[in-house]
């Protein structure tokens, strides 16, 4: 059984839609159509797309290591 399930037909357009929001507000994050294999501290931002496709986000760990620097909670 594999975890990976195949690319969306928006994948490219879609996800870097997700990724260009994220940036405007400054965070750098991992953006795929895949759930997470390990339950994270992060809550699932259900963001669909128009396509009704869930993004699923986790900032990178150098965001993660930033907000710790400026103690971001």
């Amino acid at each position: 059984m594999s975890n990976v399930s195949s690319a969306p037909d928006c994948a490219a357009e879609c996800r870097g839609l997700v990724l260009r929001l994220l940036r405007l507000r400054g965070v750098d994050a991992h953006v795929t159509h895949v759930p997470p294999l390990v339950r994270t501290p992060y809550k699932p931002l259900d963001m669909r797309c128009p396509h009704d496709v869930l993004w699923y986000v986790e900032p990178t760990s150098e965001q993660i290591a930033e907000w710790a620097r400026e103690g971001v909670a």
